[in-house]
C-alpha cells in the first residue's frame, strides 16, 4: 500500500534561488528598496516613558536615506541619503523610481516604508507616485512558523546574502553628526538590505500568497503568475467554499496556481 502511494505522487525537485528562468520578470519593472529613518524628537520626563503625547513631539521623523535595485539589474543597488544631498532631491530620485515600478518589494514594506515614504512625500509637496504592486515578503515570512520572522533570520534559513549589523543607534547619531565612517556603515548596511530582500524574493517566490500576476498580458497562454513561465502542469483542482478551479504546478519556479475559470462543486453553502 505504500509504495502504491508512493507511485502516485512524484517529489518535486528542491528549487533554490534564482535556478530558474528569469526572461518574464527581467521585463516586469520589478523594484526592490529599503529606506532608513531618523525618529522624531520630543520631550519626556522619564526613560521608561511607554506614550509621549503628539504636543510634546518637537521634531517630526524622517528620511536618512534610501536603497534599491531593479530586479532585471542583479548586482546593482542604487543609494541616496540626506548628508552628502538635499534632502528633498534624496525624495524626488526615490519618488521616481516608485512613480516607475509596476512592482516593488520589500520587509515589512506595507506597514513601514510605503507608509513612511508617503508620508515624507507628502509633508514635501510631491504628488501621489503611480501605486506599483506591493509584495511584502515579511507577510510571507510569517507563515513559516520560524523562530523569528526578521530579515536576518529568514535569511539564514534561507542561506542567502546575510543581512548587515547595522551598529544600532549610535552609528545613525555618528551619521547626523557626519562621521564619514559611520555614513559609509550606513550605505553598506542599507545596500545590503535590498540585496538580501532580493535575493529572498527567488527563495521564497513559490510560497507567496496571492502574488500579483507578472506573465505577459498581451498573450492567451496559461501562465504562472509568480514567475511569467508557460510551464503548467495540471495538478488537480483547487477547491473554494462551492468553487472548483483547475489548478496547476510551475515546473519553472516551483509555484501553484489556479486558472480563473471555475466550476460550480454545489448548489448549497453551509451557514
Amino acid at each position: 500500500m505504500t509504495q502504491h502511494l508512493a507511485d502516485l505522487f512524484v517529489k518535486p525537485t528542491p528549487l533554490k534561488g534564482g535556478e530558474f528562468d528569469t526572461s518574464v520578470l527581467d521585463a516586469a519593472n520589478i523594484l526592490a528598496f529599503d529606506i532608513e529613518t531618523v525618529p522624531a524628537s520630543g520631550w519626556f520626563w522619564h526613560p521608561k516613558v511607554s506614550y509621549i503625547p503628539w504636543k510634546h513631539i518637537t521634531e517630526p521623523g524622517s528620511m536618512l536615506s534610501w536603497a534599491a535595485g531593479w530586479y532585471h539589474q542583479p548586482g546593482r543597488t542604487l543609494f541616496s541619503d540626506r548628508i552628502r544631498k538635499n534632502y528633498d532631491d534624496m525624495l524626488w530620485e526615490l519618488w521616481l523610481l516608485l512613480d516607475k515600478a509596476s512592482y516593488v518589494v520589500g520587509w515589512n514594506s506595507d506597514r513601514f516604508d510605503l507608509k513612511k515614504v508617503r508620508g515624507y512625500f507628502a509633508r514635501a509637496g510631491l504628488p501621489p507616485f503611480r501605486e506599483p504592486k506591493s509584495i511584502d515578503l515579511m507577510k510571507t515570512a510569517r507563515t513559516f512558523g520560524f523562530e523569528s520572522a526578521s530579515l536576518g533570520y529568514t535569511a539564514q534559513m534561507f542561506g542567502v546574502t546575510e543581512k548587515i549589523d547595522n551598529g544600532a543607534v549610535a552609528s545613525w547619531q555618528e551619521v547626523m553628526a557626519g562621521d564619514p565612517e559611520a555614513l559609509e556603515r550606513l550605505e553598506v548596511y542599507n545596500r545590503g538590505d535590498v540585496t538580501t530582500t532580493i535575493e529572498l524574493f527567488d527563495a521564497m517566490r513559490p510560497w507567496i500568497r496571492n502574488h500579483p500576476h507578472m506573465g505577459f498580458a498581451a498573450d492567451d497562454l496559461e501562465r504562472c503568475p509568480r514567475c511569467g513561465s508557460g510551464d503548467l502542469t495540471y495538478v488537480g483542482v483547487h477547491q473554494a467554499v462551492v468553487i472548483r478551479y483547475k489548478q496547476f504546478r510551475c515546473g519553472n519556479c516551483g509555484g501553484l496556481c489556479r486558472s480563473t475559470i471555475h466550476s460550480r462543486a454545489s448548489v448549497t453553502r453551509a451557514l
